[in-house]
């Protein structure tokens, strides 16, 4: 039998080659194993039992996060094993989001960011090296697998639910309020010319309609959904030297002796960290009954909590400092 397609890699498997080869043929016509690598099969549409094969190389989560540079990115999807080293400066997410999981499985991440699979699948087919060994779990050893799983559930039921459906109608009228603010931002400045007070009144509307850029969704809040509040992969909870969130970047900081304010007091500093206003907030960010006018006014923003204990975060600064 004729192998028709085969796919090859330099890279061993703790210290061995997994090169892939021709498989000779047992008496009852199927494939003798090599021991090195899995043959896939797959019979043709056209009933004559001709075999595709092809050889996939696989590999220990100890080998996998080895290349979690950005020089040499791999990264597991499916169990799958992917090199997105060259393909990371294409990526349309940017190149960072990809980076932050290199050495490390990607799957959950790589669902929520993509629609449509199926089209991805083209563009991961190419990048396709190898596998998991069997004997391997399905994520990082450190990652509990049970939680893994319950979110995955979570995930399941809201898709049963419709709530990753978008509607239509919602970012039709948001259409509709960007135009609406650009024609008023011109008809002001049309009616009332320059000036101090028209200036700030017509970059507050641009601001309002126009919103973030695609450079800042790309660079930034990409990095914040796929890696959220883990730091220093999360840009949006990097706001040192002001102030110093998580567990990580106080113990950083404290270790560097670094002290451009006092940190023991940081949540007083940011005076809403302890008032009745931050419970209120939060309160706010968390309300069930939802409406029109608060999903539009917040951007479903509603819904999402995202809280640092700034006192928790001075306490590991402190250990840390006067160490």
């Amino acid at each position: 039998m004729k192998l028709e397609e085969k796919l090859e890699h330099s890279e061993s498997l703790v210290g061995r080659s997994q090169s892939c080869v021709h498989d000779t043929l047992q008496a009852n016509g199927k494939p003798r194993a090599n021991g090195k690598a899995e043959v896939y099969e797959k019979q043709e549409a056209n009933g004559k039992g001709d075999m595709l094969k092809k050889c996939l190389n696989l590999y220990t989560w100890q080998e996998i996060q080895r290349h979690n540079k950005e020089a040499d990115q791999w990264l597991v999807i499916d169990r799958k094993v992917y090199n997105v080293t060259d393909w990371a400066s294409k990526h349309p997410g940017g190149h960072r989001v990809l980076n932050h999981y290199a050495g490390e499985d990607a799957t959950d991440a790589f669902r929520a960011m993509h629609l449509d699979l199926s089209i991805v699948q083209l563009y991961l087919k190419p990048l396709l090296i190898g596998e998991l060994s069997p004997e391997e779990p399905s994520q990082e050893k450190n990652k509990n697998p049970q939680l893994v799983k319950d979110f995955r559930e979570l995930r399941k039921t809201l898709e049963t639910m419709d709530m990753f459906s978008a509607n239509l109608g919602f970012f039709f009228l948001h259409l509709a309020q960007i135009l609406i603010l650009e024609v008023l931002a011109w008809q002001i400045l049309r009616h009332f010319g320059s000036g101090w007070t028209v200036t700030i009144l017509i970059s507050f509307l641009l601001t309002v309609s126009q919103g973030l850029s695609a450079d800042w969704w790309n660079y930034r809040h990409f990095q914040h959904h796929v890696k959220p509040n883990i730091y220093p992969k999360d840009p949006d909870i990097d706001v040192g030297p002001l102030f110093l969130i998580g567990d990580t970047q106080p113990v950083k900081y404290g270790k560097k002796k670094i002290k451009y304010i006092d940190y023991e007091k940081q949540h007083l500093y940011f005076y809403l960290g302890e008032s009745p206003a931050a419970t209120f907030l939060i309160v706010a960010t968390c309300n069930i009954e939802q409406s029109f006018f608060n999903d539009w006014f917040t951007g479903h923003l509603n819904f999402q909590i995202e809280h640092q204990s700034l006192k928790k975060s001075a306490a590991l600064w402190m250990d840390a400092y006067y160490e």
